[in-house]
């Protein structure tokens, strides 16, 4: 893959076992992504803002500015 980052419009897929994994960890962020971007609160879609998946490997990486 030559660029293995890359900005994304959905969700990638896996994103809630990454949220289960963060939350055993006791980190909510994830689910919090989740929610508010599904209910249309928060979808990078402003000026400034955007959401980004790195590949590395055989995994991803979810990355938000």
């Amino acid at each position: 893959m030559n660029n293995p980052i890359r900005q994304i419009s959905t969700l990638p897929l896996g994103i809630e076992e990454l949220s289960d994994i963060a939350a055993l960890e006791g980190f909510g962020m994830v689910q919090t992504l989740i929610s508010n971007f599904r209910s249309g609160n928060n979808c990078f879609d402003r000026q400034g803002e955007a959401l980004y998946v790195v590949h590395q490997a055989k995994t991803q990486q979810i990355l938000a500015h």
